[in-house]
């Protein structure tokens, strides 16, 4: 299994002491490089060489404050031109993994049916994330968060159904155990499930935290520790924590 850290681009004195750490690959927000500039990329590439260290997986697929898939708030164009622009600053990383979470971007109004709310995902996903992703090369990866933070896709089981009526090979679905434990999610039963290609876990509770026996919680860290073992398909894990608690 291959332990990655989730962060931004500018922290990179956190990506050298995660390194040192034994940390294998970064993870890190594709929002984050909209405002970056081609040298700008052109930097951090160098600086994670010199480091030795790439970026496997990209989350926060859409600014959610202002790239919303549901309610109407964007139009196709202004989706496919923002991912465009970050998908082509990006392909000097070589990465594998787009994730969707993206909860701002999901979370919908008390007053729009959650029927057309998954209709509009869907077409998200399947006509313009998922075409443009695999042109650069990339899976695009449903994750489910949790109801305090998405109110359309928030269980495993959920995201899977996106993976199914979508049917690509360039789809799948990961676990995030922060999220299944919030939602108090049994998560045993996707331990041998191949739509899942992806893992996350950070400490229960908030604000996020180092995994650690030092929070009390040895049963949500036994429960992952089991179902990461038996997903012999799957070698990553990403480590979602704040940079600030490292």
């Amino acid at each position: 299994m291959k332990i990655g850290v989730f962060c931004t681009p500018e922290n990179i004195d956190f990506i050298r002491d995660a390194k040192t750490a034994g940390a294998d690959f970064l993870e890190m927000p594709l929002a984050s490089f909209e405002s970056m500039s081609e040298e700008d990329v052109l930097n951090l590439k160098k600086a994670l060489d010199e480091i030795g260290i790439g970026i496997l997986s990209y989350n926060v697929m859409l600014p959610g404050s202002r790239l919303r898939v549901v309610e109407d708030v964007a139009s196709d164009e202004e989706i496919t031109e923002y991912l465009d622009k970050v998908l082509t600053l990006t392909d000097l990383f070589g990465s594998k993994y787009v994730i969707f979470g993206s909860g701002g971007a999901r979370t919908r109004h008390q007053d729009e049916d959650i029927s057309i709310s998954r209709q509009k995902i869907t077409h998200y996903i399947k006509d313009l994330a998922l075409p443009m992703v695999k042109a650069h090369g990339r899976s695009v990866l449903v994750e489910a968060l949790n109801e305090n933070e998405d109110n359309t896709v928030y269980t495993v089981k959920e995201a899977l159904g996106y993976v199914d009526s979508i049917n690509d090979a360039s789809l799948g679905a990961i676990i995030d155990f922060y999220h299944t434990d919030v939602m108090n999610e049994n998560v045993e039963i996707y331990a041998g499930d191949k739509r899942i290609r992806h893992t996350h876990i950070s400490g229960p509770g908030m604000p996020r935290s180092i995994p650690s026996e030092e929070n009390g919680c040895r049963e949500f860290y036994e429960t992952s520790a089991r179902v990461i073992a038996r997903m012999s398909h799957v070698d990553t894990l990403t480590v979602e924590i704040n940079a600030s608690m490292w």
